[in-house]
């Protein structure tokens, strides 16, 4: 006999899954529904109303239009008679070529008026009932970072960015990403607004976009999972942590770094009822995700860091390699951060080499523990030079039951890699690329040299990870933003509506700029993915959400790509002027180009979203 918990969890989940599909289906509803009332409205004959493109797989006809369910649930269609110019023409004025510019243009445009009136709707709802946002609130500063240099506090909480107020985190996050200088933050500090000028953003190699170093709110108290080690331990949900293993936490982030690195049972001293307790717990282990080699580029050079960081005002340079640390040799820059933690809270020494010649930089103090040392290292682009080299250094072998599989082959520390499975690497992109070449229960060959050294071969049988778990979490801090009667939340619906739209011109302008990546799209697992998670959190979320993503719609559906209506709509205003439409070969050519792109674009936007499920 089934669980009954297992099944009532599996009903759950189904019934997310459902509502998700039921409001994202609404929104391409909605989108192709204005399309269909305009042109029955100006007498244009529809052949098809389908939600969803490719097979049919449901259907049925009333009056002279079919309506359809289609196989791919990735949008929908409006048929309309005489729509392109490979259908056949008449002089039949049901069609649609045979309509006036002004009458097409309505049609055309009529879907992203829907998702409009659609997405402010949604919008006014929700701050009619009031939707749970995270604040934009401080949650801690990153050392070294341009915030901690301006004086930014935990718990500050930011009212502007020069001069624009900010909702929620994900309004600071943006106005800071578009910037284009240092910007001025209004904060309010203990029931006071103190102004702080001329923050520098820097660019985050993880994210690829502009930051400041503040970090994400999450509740003070932990949650613990029941019947997890913590609980087994006498944690309880509410508690404050004050220290793990030894190290001061001050937020969730610092918190599960220190659970990563410290050594088993780990000691959590915790705030309690106003006092504090000191308990040891003993992480649950398991082995977990896709079997690895155990290997990681050797990174010793310092790229990606602000000037105006900690490592600017001690003088250190773009390219700068980490030799030593209080005198100990650096192998690279994860070893060097080990070793400055080790030292921590003394005052840290680093020795570079610069251009050929080794140079000794000025002391770090005033960094307290091996977790803020952490952080401050986190300010190197490592990804920016790590395409550079075939150099490895070793994953620490408590992330596998048996070790690091590449140091039992015998594999050393600093070896340069030449051949993967006989095939030769130059780049750390060709030495993954021909791991992964490899069958997973095959053994990988590793050929390399140390030094100057002859070339030798290992053969490398890859391990999964140990995944620790003491069942301990954070929630996102959260606040509920309501306004007071209809009107305040139709003012706030439109502001709203028209942040959103300007946020998504930002972000493609900044990605045609280079100052946001790419990578920062998502495709349709991205978008099933935050709508399931938004659906699960509540019902006014959800509605929040999909009024995000109907503003979005309606974006990207005016942007002058053929295929799209925005796409559609410059070709009328070409007929407009040339006073004829474009001739069928170039208007077959532009088609087919928008129709290229738009498939390469989902094959990028879906590669991104596989490769962060993965990473």
């Amino acid at each position: 006999m089934p669980d009954p918990f297992v099944m009532l969890a599996f009903l759950d989940n189904v019934a997310h899954i459902l509502v998700v599909a039921l409001g994202i289906g609404f929104l391409i509803f909605v989108h192709e529904l204005g399309h269909f009332a305009v042109a029955k409205w100006n007498k244009v004959r529809v052949e098809a109303f389908s939600l969803g493109f490719g097979p049919v797989i449901w259907g049925f006809w009333k009056g002279e239009t079919h309506y359809r369910l289609s196989l791919v649930p990735l949008g929908g269609y409006v048929k309309m008679a005489g729509e392109t110019a490979a259908d056949e023409h008449t002089n039949d004025p049901a069609e649609f070529l045979n309509k006036s510019i002004p009458v097409r243009a309505a049609v055309l445009v009529a879907g992203v008026v829907m998702n409009t009136v659609i997405g402010i709707a949604l919008f006014v709802f929700a701050f009619n009932i009031g939707v749970p946002l995270i604040p934009p609130v401080a949650g801690g500063v990153r050392p070294g970072s341009p915030a901690a240099a301006a004086g930014i506090q935990a718990e500050d909480r930011i009212l502007t960015v020069d001069g624009a107020p900010v909702l929620d985190f994900h309004d600071l996050v943006q106005e800071i990403a578009y910037a284009d200088g240092p910007v001025d933050l209004l904060v309010e500090r203990d029931g006071e607004e103190v102004l702080i000028e001329g923050v520098q953003p820097v660019r985050d190699p993880t994210l690829k976009i502009q930051r400041v170093g503040i970090k994400h709110p999450y509740s003070k108290g932990i949650h613990v999972d029941a019947g997890s080690a913590a609980e087994e331990a006498g944690l309880q949900t509410g508690d404050v942590l004050v220290r793990v293993g030894g190290i001061p936490v001050g937020d969730a982030m610092a918190a599960f770094r220190a659970m990563s690195i410290a050594a088993s049972p780990v000691e959590f001293v915790l705030w309690r009822d106003g006092s504090e307790l000191t308990l040891d717990v003993t992480p649950t282990s398991e082995s977990a995700g896709t079997p690895i080699a155990g290997v990681q580029p050797m990174v010793d050079r310092a790229y990606g860091f602000a000037p105006g960081s900690r490592w600017g005002e001690i003088g250190l340079k773009e390219g700068d390699r980490f030799v030593s640390v209080n005198g100990t040799p650096a192998r690279s820059i994860p070893h060097a951060r080990s070793l400055a933690g080790t030292a921590a809270p003394a005052p840290v020494v680093f020795v570079v080499e610069r251009e050929g010649e080794t140079v000794t930089l000025p002391a770090i103090d005033g960094v307290e523990t091996a977790v803020a040392w952490v952080e401050l290292f986190d300010a190197f682009a490592e990804d920016q030079v790590s395409l550079k080299t075939t150099k490895v250094t070793l994953v620490d072998d408590r992330r596998f039951e048996d070790g690091n599989p590449a140091r039992t082959a015998g594999l050393p520390e600093g070896a340069e890699l030449v051949k993967i499975a006989g095939k030769p690497v130059k780049q750390w992109s060709e030495v993954q690329s021909a791991i992964h070449g490899v069958a997973g229960d095959e053994p990988v060959e590793f050929t390399f040299r140390l030094g100057e050294g002859e070339e030798q071969t290992v053969s490398v049988l890859r391990r999964r990870q140990v995944q620790r778990n003491f069942g301990v979490a954070y929630a996102e801090r959260t606040e509920i933003i309501r306004r007071e009667g209809l009107g305040a939340a139709v003012g706030a619906g439109l502001r709203r509506s028209v942040e959103t739209g300007l946020g998504i011109l930002r972000m493609l302008g900044g990605i045609v700029t280079g100052k946001v990546s790419a990578k920062a799209l998502g495709g349709p697992i991205a978008i099933s993915t935050i709508s399931y998670r938004s659906a699960k959190k509540d019902i006014i979320h959800f509605l929040y959400f999909l009024g995000i993503l109907s503003i979005n719609l309606a974006i990207l559906n005016i942007l002058p790509i053929p295929v799209l209506d925005g796409g559609h709509l410059l070709f009328l205003v070409i007929e407009a002027i040339r006073r004829k439409p474009l001739p069928d070969r170039a208007m077959a050519m532009f088609q087919w180009a928008g129709f290229l792109f738009l498939i390469l674009l989902m094959v990028f936007v879906v590669f991104n979203d596989i490769e962060r499920m993965l990473g």
